[in-house]
């Protein structure tokens, strides 16, 4: 895992937000258990997801111009995460299938964390470790525009969102794991 703060500018952040303000209404979500059921991954309660190839361009311009990835990836899927009050993923890697849950793919996971504001009493804590077997596990709090990093293969998760608590909004990049740079 690498923990990038200030990941992106703020033209990017822009972006991400008109594209948000653009569709909270409009009904273009998905609803998060039809779209990770596919993949092997289970979440309690329903996270939304905005699907953002609208973004897919500038997002990976972005990436090159800061050296955060070596070219442009054949596979690439950016997305908005909006998971409320109870809403967690289990443990999981990225881009497994029901029958593989090692992750044994070539894909890695970006997750940006979107909220200006977020409390410590309202969970929401990326989860990470090294393995499935291990009992323990680092919780990283979301901080705004700080990005988590990860190959793919590690096991990671969603702490559940506290009720009370705003919902805790996310933007979700999936690239060639071969395209970042080190």
């Amino acid at each position: 895992m690498k923990i990038i703060e200030k990941f992106f500018n703020e033209e990017t952040l822009g972006l991400i937000q008109e594209c948000y303000l653009n569709n909270f209404e409009k009904g273009d979500w998905i609803h998060g258990y039809s779209f990770y059921e596919k993949k092997g991954v289970k979440q309690n309660l329903e996270i939304m997801v905005l699907k953002t190839e609208q973004l897919n361009d500038a997002v990976v311009q972005y990436l090159l111009d800061a050296k955060i990835i070596k070219q442009r990836p054949n596979n690439f899927a950016c997305m908005l995460h909006y998971a409320g009050p109870g809403c967690s993923i289990d443990w999981h890697t990225d881009s497994p299938t029901k029958d593989d849950t090692t992750g044994n793919s070539k894909t890695s996971g970006i997750t940006v964390f979107m909220n200006k504001e977020w409390k410590d009493s309202w969970g929401g804590q990326f989860m990470y470790k090294n393995d499935f077997g291990d009992w323990g596990g680092k919780f990283i709090e979301p901080v705004y525009n700080m990005a988590i990093m990860n190959t793919g293969l590690e096991p990671h998760g969603v702490a559940p969102v506290s009720y009370g608590a705003s919902a805790r909004l996310t933007f979700q990049i999936f690239l060639d794991r071969d395209c970042i740079n080190d």
